[in-house]
């Protein structure tokens, strides 16, 4: 997220010298000329020739932060407010440095210096907003857009600015709105400008335009974000009506039945899906947004999205207590997914491994755990899950309870172990060690799982170590369901 706020203030901010001057006219005949080169040397020759003119200082520290010389930028947009303290733009372009290192918190310190010095600039709003909404603060984050619109309302920047915030933040409508508003200012502008216009156009052909399936699996994925299940469902439906073997659209249904636990619904919609799996491609070709996308690529996206469906239809019988279903859908999905960074393959391991721990195939279980901590060391349920297998191997350790309790992805198994012999324990130590390890390790990567400290409990309670019941208490306090005759 950082990366594609820094490419955004890399596009939008701008050297804001007010109207155009010598200095401007003759650093413009660089650029279109092709003599970028040319343009620093040109600036600090006339700086030497006056050495306080704010407008010359503050070019130079946007072509030097261009070329990724960040702290020469600063210097010369520090020397700018000594004479203008009151350069909101210098500070914009200061809090961007901030943010190219990584800085969001130093970057919006200065993003609201710039507004303190200059409320009424939008650029400079804008980008506060943008801002806001990468650290989470959407409410903030629109208050910024719409008072930038509100200052600037044929500003082509304020208005698309604001299309993106609304799309982000799963307003469709208010998107659309803004979109053809941009494309209206953009065409009466006569600027040519083909990226912009494509821009415009692939977001309005996307989501704005009720003739093609995106408009419907897009507000139904919104609906989804926002946690309005139900009306991600309906939007669906309506889609379906027009394109009733959308594979897209399906699946988007799925998820949302998924979400409202009903499992048969979610399970037809995915069966659905597959019998037009081929239709993905079809789809996907006739979505602007991947125009520029190769045959390779789109081939990942097919594969990729096959593979999730037959993911979620593994949970959907994991819900439902049909293991062996759950087991061939995984097995199906294991086939098909891509190889590819970010697919997060780690929880399709996690899941099957999962689906192990149920049929009580605990050594394929634990093979699967260490699959998906391969290919993430952080991932902090695979830890705890292949503490369970391990403890699960140990002879003479009999499960008393193990069943299904709040998510899956969260909170896959509620398990209860009986106490065997000292004997016994002796004999399968370095193995339950081993498995509170795990524990440990998961607990050391995120303090708020329950779980871990739920499973670390009773690890500890079979091998006698009385601070289980801090364990236990904190696994309470973090939201775990407890048994009343673990708590006793």
């Amino acid at each position: 997220m950082k990366y594609a706020l820094i490419s955004f203030l890399l596009c939008c901010v701008q050297v804001a010298v007010g109207q155009s001057s010598k200095y401007t006219n003759a650093v413009d005949s660089l650029v279109k000329l092709g003599k970028i080169a040319d343009v620093i040397p040109y600036l600090e020759e006339q700086l030497k020739q006056s050495p306080k003119n704010e407008e010359v200082l503050r070019m130079l520290g946007f072509y030097h932060i261009e070329k990724n010389e960040l702290e020469t930028g600063a210097k010369y947009y520090q020397d700018a407010l000594l004479i203008n303290p009151k350069c909101g733009r210098c500070y914009l372009n200061l809090g961007r440095i901030f943010v190219m290192k990584n800085d969001l918190d130093q970057g919006l310190i200065y993003f609201n210096k710039a507004v303190d010095a200059d409320p009424n600039d939008a650029l400079i709003l804008s980008n506060r907003g943008r801002l806001r909404e990468m650290k989470g603060d959407k409410s903030a984050a629109l208050q910024d857009h719409n008072k930038a619109v509100q200052l600037e309302p044929n500003s082509l920047d304020a208005r698309l600015q604001r299309a993106m915030a609304n799309f982000r933040m799963e307003n469709m409508d208010a998107a659309c709105t803004d979109y053809h508003m941009a494309k209206t200012l953009l065409t009466q502008s006569g600027i040519q400008d083909a990226n912009v216009l494509n821009q415009i156009n692939s977001a309005i052909l996307d989501i704005c335009d009720d003739s093609r399936p995106s408009y419907y699996y897009q507000r139904s994925a919104a609906f989804y974000n926002l946690k309005d299940y139900q009306k991600a469902v309906d939007i669906c439906a309506e889609g379906l009506r027009k394109f009733p073997t959308s594979p897209m659209i399906l699946s988007f249904q799925g998820n949302a039945y998924m979400a409202l636990k009903n499992y048969t619904a979610a399970l037809s919609c995915y069966q659905a899906f597959l019998k037009n799996d081929e239709a993905i491609l079809k789809e996907v070709r006739a979505n602007v947004r991947f125009n520029r996308a190769s045959e390779a690529e789109l081939s990942v996206f097919q594969k990729g999205s096959v593979a999730s469906v037959h993911f979620n239809m593994a949970q959907c019988n994991i819900y439902t207590g049909k293991f062996q279903d759950a087991l061939n859908a995984i097995n199906q999905a294991l086939a098909l997914a891509p190889d590819v960074k970010d697919f997060e393959k780690e929880r399709y391991y996690n899941t099957r491994g999962h689906i192990y721990l149920a049929l009580n195939k605990y050594d394929l279980a634990r093979t699967d755990f260490d699959k998906s901590i391969q290919i993430n060391k952080d991932f902090v349920l695979a830890y705890v899950n292949r503490a369970i297998a391990k403890m699960s191997t140990v002879e003479k350790i009999k499960s008393a309870s193990f069943s299904l309790q709040g998510k899956l992805e969260l909170q896959p198994v509620q398990i209860n172990w009986l106490t065997p012999k000292t004997s016994a324990l002796k004999q399968s130590e370095s193995t339950m060690r081993s498995a509170l390890e795990d524990c440990n390790a998961a607990i050391a990567l995120d303090q708020q799982s329950g779980f871990a400290y739920y499973i670390r409990a009773q690890i500890k309670q079979l091998l006698a170590d009385k601070s289980f019941l801090i364990d236990l208490q904190m696994a309470k306090k973090l939201g775990m369901q407890m048994e009343a005759n673990l708590m006793k």
